[in-house]
């Protein structure tokens, strides 16, 4: 699959800092090309890159092969800086998850939206007072597929779509569940601050099959998910198309295109994350393992 922005030489970089705790970001492609960059961190082991040089980084980002650094601290593959406006999400665009849900498949996608605050990055997810004390317990999880736009994209036609993503990664849709269903809007429910992870690798799309890669969700291991995008009912390149008439999505707008069946709240006994849990989103491929462990706000 080439796309126009394959002017870029990397197939998958990360976001990080080179020093433990820093939020001063740097760029690069890991050197091994086959490493699970977020389950290697988990396990403490090293991680190398070839640093990303550009002046609008991440969007212009040329590999420097001369040298390599090492991952102190991983960060989303992109700033609240850098986001196109609020993170736009699609709601129930898995088959199944129709199903468990008891709806309708949709005549279009269905879409909510986060604001940048919801974004955060692989590891410790913090978690407000008002959520985790409420009357029943509330915090879900919802392992999903993101694409994000690398220039302005605005009355896209479908067959064009791919010519405008700067590449995919993996997210989870933090969900306040008792929020979401007090009103017919899911925003305040989903866009609470550190509500959209977002990592450890941003993928180019010519580096996989977006349209059909496989997912996983677990809670401490246990699998609670597990999806294929080929499932999905409006795919990366119809929601572009669909989510851009007459309407422009600004280079760095981040979609959040849905997840599969498995969802806590479902569940019986319903499953749902609480302070020391940990959840992993994986996808196949060059993707990896975007891994957050819950801890409460005091």
């Amino acid at each position: 699959m080439t796309t126009a922005a394959s002017a870029r030489d990397w197939t998958r970089y990360v976001r990080f800092s080179s020093t433990p705790g820093s939020e001063d970001a740097e760029y690069g492609q890991p050197v091994d090309d086959s490493l699970d960059v977020g389950l290697a961190l988990s396990q403490g082991k090293p991680v190398e890159v070839f640093p990303l040089t550009g002046r609008d980084l991440p969007f212009d980002g040329k590999v420097d092969r001369s040298t390599t650094k090492r991952i102190g601290h991983l960060l989303s593959p992109v700033s609240r800086s850098q986001l196109g406006g609020p993170i736009r999400c699609l709601g129930i665009n898995f088959r199944k998850h129709v199903e468990e849900a008891g709806l309708e498949l949709p005549k279009v996608p269905v879409m909510f939206m986060k604001g940048p605050h919801a974004l955060s990055g692989p590891g410790d997810l913090y978690v407000p007072k008002f959520v985790y004390a409420a009357e029943k317990p509330q915090l879900d999880f919802e392992a999903e597929l993101a694409v994000v736009i690398s220039r302005d994209a605005r009355d896209v036609p479908r067959e064009q779509a791919m010519e405008y993503v700067l590449g995919f990664t993996s997210a989870n849709d933090v969900t306040a569940r008792l929020e979401q269903f007090k009103q017919s809007q899911w925003n305040f429910g989903k866009g609470i601050d550190n509500f959209c992870p977002l990592g450890p690798c941003l993928a180019s799309p010519d580096s996989f099959d977006p349209f059909s890669v496989e997912s996983k969700g677990t809670l401490n291991g246990e699998v609670m998910q597990q999806g294929n995008t080929s499932d999905h009912i409006f795919d990366a390149r119809a929601t572009i198309a669909y989510l851009s008439q007459g309407t422009t999505l600004p280079k760095g707008s981040v979609i959040l295109l849905g997840t599969p069946e498995g969802i806590g709240w479902f569940r019986e006994p319903q499953k749902l994350m609480k302070e020391g849990d940990t959840f992993t989103v994986w996808h196949a491929g060059p993707i990896g393992s975007l891994i957050n462990t819950i801890r409460y706000e005091k």
